[in-house]
């Protein structure tokens, strides 16, 4: 006889044992997923549509300009800086909320909400695409309503401040 033959021929067969196939394949899709997570998490935040935090802040940028409020300072011999807070409408359900603030000229934009603001800027994401194309729009949306700018600070902490007098607008 074959010795591999003998070998097995006086042995039993096992059973699989399914309860444990079934927590070693288990254990291989949680390992699986884990991997997958802790290498999307390395690759950062490689998003470029509208929801990227650069493209937010770009766009905050240019609604500034187009609002005229690139050249607001802090109060002149003071540390009291400009804060903006700002809305933008992505639509009827949903809000971005942003606090803005001029330090020392440097512009620093923050999600969320600010309890000392200066101003309160209500606006949609439509009308900031429109004034991102053409800066002279701004003052068409604001006269419109469909961007309200609130004064939240007294005139003459606006003025100390330089922001634009929104009024004028109306006027010109």
């Amino acid at each position: 006889m074959n010795p591999i033959f003998k070998k097995n021929f006086g042995q039993e067969k096992k059973e699989l044992d399914i309860p444990k196939i079934f927590l070693y394949v288990f254990e291989g899709i949680v390992l699986i997923i884990a991997l997958f997570y802790v290498y999307e998490s390395l690759q950062g935040n490689k998003q470029t549509g509208i929801y990227s935090e650069h493209v937010q802040k770009d766009t905050i940028r240019a609604l500034m300009v187009g609002l005229e409020l690139q050249s607001i300072h802090e109060v002149p011999f003071s540390d009291v800086t400009p804060k903006i807070q700002l809305y933008i409408a992505e639509n009827v359900y949903f809000v971005n909320s942003y606090n803005i603030e001029i330090v020392k000229g440097d512009v620093i934009i923050n999600d969320g909400e600010t309890a000392v603001k200066d101003i309160i800027i209500r606006t949609s994401k439509e009308e900031v695409m429109k004034m991102i194309e053409d800066n002279s729009y701004a003052k068409e949306s604001y006269l419109s309503g469909r961007t309200v700018i609130e004064k939240i600070a007294e005139d003459f902490v606006l003025f100390s401040k330089g922001y634009p007098d929104f009024a004028k607008w109306a006027e010109e």
